[in-house]
This record gives C-alpha cells, sequence and structure tokens, in this order.
C-alpha cells in the first residue's frame, strides 16, 4: 500500500523543485532490531508519447540531498505510423542495497 504524496511538474529542463521527505534518525538504526536508516519512496513519472516509468523501494538518507534521474523511452510507432499502446516500465531500485 502506497499514499500519494506529491504531484510535481518538472521545469523546461526536466526538474521539479526540490521537496523533503521524512527519514529516520540515524540514531535509530544503530541498536540490533532498529530502524534501518533511510525511508524508501517510489515515484512514477509520465509524459506523453513516453513509457511511464516507476521507481521503487528508492532510498533517501537523512542529510543528504539526492537526485533521481529518470531516463524516458519514447513508445515506438509502427510502419503506418500508429502508435503503439503505452505501458510501464518497472524499476526496483532497492533490490541491490546492502542487508543493514
Amino acid at each position: 500500500e502506497s499514499d500519494l504524496f506529491r504531484v510535481l511538474t518538472t521545469d523546461e529542463s526536466g526538474l521539479t523543485v526540490p521537496i523533503r521527505i521524512e527519514t529516520p534518525s540515524p540514531a535509530e538504526s544503530l541498536s540490533p532490531g532498529g530502524k534501518k536508516p533511510y525511508s524508501e519512496i517510489s515515484t512514477e513519472v509520465t509524459a506523453t508519447g513516453f513509457y511511464s516509468v516507476i521507481n521503487t523501494g528508492i532510498p533517501i538518507y537523512p542529510g543528504i540531498t539526492s537526485i533521481q534521474p529518470i531516463r524516458m523511452i519514447p513508445i515506438p510507432t509502427r510502419e503506418d505510423g500508429t502508435p503503439f499502446p503505452p505501458q510501464t516500465v518497472i524499476i526496483n531500485e532497492g533490490q541491490n542495497l546492502p542487508k543493514l
């Protein structure tokens, strides 16, 4: 289950305004069984003429400003000029995180 946190629109350069995301205190992760030292978020990026991209498990660490690059893939067209149906590309960022 997820909650919609914010809807952002990019500027001409493809960037959004920075937003603050709540993260756990690093001290909370120092004891056995403590919280993980980061928050995890997901993003969904859509643009007309491109596949939608969903990134899941993006780690957000306290005190670190992060930039999440998104590579948009154009939806190709058939020989007759009609576009293929839109689809979504899902990327799970959290799969390669170290187990702390």
